[in-house]
């Protein structure tokens, strides 16, 4: 059983896709699911990330809802009727599954998606989810950069359902490549029988890393259809290539993030590029 933490914008319309691989994944372990309601009636000011001074917000609008007076004043009557349209169809979904969810009880900020991480086992949301700022005009922010400091798994969803047709397990030789391997095992081991590939970049100066006959030794024990791949070139055009190379849904799974800022950087545009190029789905998770 795991705690999963769902992002969504109700204003939105959720990707039929994205919500039967959000029943699939909670239904695998009888998983409880959180609800974190995002977008500019939910998402607040005090968030470093929009700029210093943040945006200030004035009374933040509780998300308890559909049916509170001030949501009504605030929207307009297709904004209502469409977040009221989301959030019946996310909660008959879920009830029909028979999985146990709730909703956060308070305004939802960056602030409290990172405390709200430390205590739960997995993010899931859309990988193309935009939060909206919340006043206009504001920038939009992309879920992707969110979550750079999470501190669980995050699971960001493409097209296709799960469970995906093949698993791409990126190795870089690094403790951070391992632990995402690792901790992506851990949380899914009824996926174990798909289809997996370890892919490694090859350098001009290391053909394979050091430490790979350890991995040898590991993977076998929890993957059951397993071809390791060492290929040239550049990780960013590579590994997309490589994930999208055959037609079917393919998830990646990847250390993320590390803490230099640099690292961060080639990570986060590492990650990018796997989602927008091959269109996959992407698991990250980093050391700490």
């Amino acid at each position: 059983m795991k705690k999963i933490l769902f992002l969504h914008d109700p204003l939105s319309a959720i990707p039929d896709t994205l919500l039967s691989s959000l029943v699939n994944l909670a239904s695998a372990d009888h998983s409880h699911v959180k609800v974190l309601l995002l977008g500019r009636f939910f998402f607040y000011g005090g968030i470093s990330y929009y700029g210093d001074p943040a945006i200030p917000v004035t009374q933040p609008v509780p998300t308890r809802v559909p049916e509170t007076t001030d949501l009504k004043i605030k929207m307009d009557q297709a904004e209502l009727q469409q977040l009221k349209a989301s959030i019946k169809a996310l909660e008959e979904r879920l009830t029909a599954a028979g999985i146990k969810f709730g909703y956060s009880e308070e305004a939802v900020s960056l602030d409290a998606i990172m405390k709200e991480s430390a205590y739960a086992d997995l993010i899931i949301a859309d990988a193309l989810l935009n939060v909206p700022g919340p006043v206009h005009p504001s920038p939009n922010v992309s879920v992707r950069e969110l979550l750079a400091d999470a501190h669980c798994p995050v699971l960001l969803l493409r097209e296709g359902d799960m469970p995906p047709d093949r698993i791409m397990l990126t190795y870089d030789g690094s403790y951070s490549s391992m632990q995402a391997i690792r901790s992506f095992s851990y949380l899914f081991p009824n996926l174990r029988y798909i289809p997996s590939f370890v892919v490694y970049v090859s350098g001009k100066e290391q053909k394979e890393p050091a430490d790979l006959h350890y991995l040898k030794d590991w993977l076998p024990l929890h993957f059951d259809d397993l071809t390791i791949e060492v290929l040239p070139g550049e990780p960013a055009d590579v590994l997309p290539a490589f994930a999208g190379k055959v037609s079917g849904s393919t998830l990646a799974v990847m250390g993320a993030y590390g803490r230099s800022a640099l690292s961060r950087l080639f990570r986060q545009s590492l990650a990018n590029a796997i989602l927008e190029k091959a269109n996959a789905s992407l698991f990250v998770t980093h050391e700490r």
